[in-house]
């Protein structure tokens, strides 16, 4: 089994850094810099799970334990 060993010089090593800063720093701005959305408040997790079933009316879920 081979193994390939990358050698880099100093200056190349420095080169990469920079480049990690850069990307780095850009992606701190965005985040910064992007507002973030504010989630539209629910009544109860138990809407919100509804919500996340999928659409129809809670009488559709509930077809065979009906709500008192």
């Amino acid at each position: 089994m081979s193994t390939s060993v990358m050698t880099w010089d100093q200056g190349q090593i420095v080169n990469r850094i920079d480049a990690i800063i850069r990307e780095l720093l850009e992606l701190r701005h965005q985040l910064v810099v992007t507002p973030k959305p504010i989630p539209a408040p629910t009544r109860s997790l138990t809407d919100e799970l509804f919500g996340a079933a999928g659409h129809g009316t809670r009488e559709e879920y509930d077809l065979q334990y009906p709500l008192p």
